[in-house]
Parts: C-alpha cells; sequence; structure tokens
C-alpha cells in the first residue's frame, strides 16, 4: 500500500476504538494506490476451498491509519446466492438483498479478511482455504455504506468464532489480518 509520502512498509495498531484507524475502499482513496512490488488483485477471480468460483475481488479496504489493506471486498457470484439458505444468529447484519428487476443482475458483495486468503498470482486467482462458496454466500453483506466498528465485530466473529474481543486489544492481530499470509512468498521485496 502506498500512499504519496508515506513508505509502503510502514505498520501501526488499530485497538477496538474505531477512532485509531478508518477503514476506506481503495478505490476511493485518491492518494493511495497498490505498491509496485505487489499485484493488484482487484478483478481476479476467487475461488473457495472446495475448489468452486466464489466471485471477483471487486476492491480492498484499507486500514489508513496502518497502511495495510485489512479485507478483500468480493462480488460473489450471482450462481451462489439462488441456493444461499438463511443463517440463523445473524441478526442486525446486512442480509442478501432481494432481487428486484429479473433482468438486472444481483449485486451482492461480502468482506474476506485479507489473512484468510492467498494468491494465485500465475493464474490471476485468490484463494480463500478456510471457506467453502456456500459459505462464502451467507457471509453478512457488505453494502458500501458507513464502516463501523460493530459491523466489523460481526464480520470477524463469522470468519473466526474463537475470537472474542477485549479492551485495548489490537484489533487486527492475528492470523485474519496478517497480510504477509495473503502475498507470501510471491511479494516481490
Amino acid at each position: 500500500m502506498r500512499h504519496d509520502d508515506v513508505p509502503a512498509a510502514r505498520t501501526g495498531a488499530a485497538t477496538l476504538d474505531p477512532a485509531s484507524s478508518q477503514i476506506a475502499p481503495l478505490k476511493e482513496l485518491k492518494d493511495y494506490k497498490v505498491a509496485k512490488e505487489d499485484p493488484d488483485v482487484r478483478g481476479w477471480t476467487l475461488i473457495g476451498r472446495d475448489g468452486r468460483v466464489i466471485g471477483k475481488v471487486h476492491d480492498l479496504l484499507v486500514d489508513t491509519g496502518a497502511m495495510r489493506v485489512r479485507y478483500l471486498d468480493v462480488e460473489l457470484d450471482p450462481d451462489l446466492l439462488a441456493s444461499a439458505p438463511v443463517v440463523p444468529g445473524t441478526a442486525g447484519l446486512p442480509q442478501v438483498p432481494e432481487r428486484s428487476d429479473s433482468r438486472e443482475p444481483l449485486r451482492h458483495h461480502v468482506l474476506a479478511p485479507i489473512g484468510f486468503a492467498r494468491l494465485d498470482e500465475d493464474h490471476d486467482r485468490v484463494f480463500l482455504d478456510g471457506m467453502d462458496a456456500h459459505d462464502a454466500a451467507v457471509l453478512p453483506a457488505y453494502d458500501h455504506k458507513a464502516f463501523s466498528r460493530e459491523y466489523e465485530t460481526g464480520v470477524r466473529r463469522r470468519w473466526d468464532p474463537r475470537w472474542s474481543p477485549a479492551p485495548n486489544q489490537d484489533f487486527y492481530a492475528g492470523e485474519a489480518y496478517d497480510d504477509s499470509r495473503f502475498y507470501g512468498p510471491r511479494r516481490r521485496r
């Protein structure tokens, strides 16, 4: 991640205090771009653990305080939505939108924490090793509106059910947000 005056290697922590960090879509950050040594995965196909297509990477969500990608914004494949079951315990989280016009393709986005994905740069694909395609179809919807810590906590709990928040904890600590897991050995230094 680069900003015109900020080195790509800058790191930082974000506690559970939402004021300490801001998550924003890369396409809305005019002075930010993907570092030249990292592949720009927007538009790449996302594949589940079961080998099925989940969708395409629509955008990257950036923690502007830490200068790190935290999430992949994934536009789900419409075929997944046709068979997605309703999931108990998702009250208060955005749900799969209903189709308003059968001629218009349904657009549904979800977030994948960067640490749960890995690159296949040779074929311009991204793999989610810990999730089957049908599991991705029932993740909380990402509606591209305000990004609250409450929503983000709900997303994290869906990906990492054992995680629980603690006061003064670095929200992004651990494997779920480890971008070195995503880039892996393909990251050129």
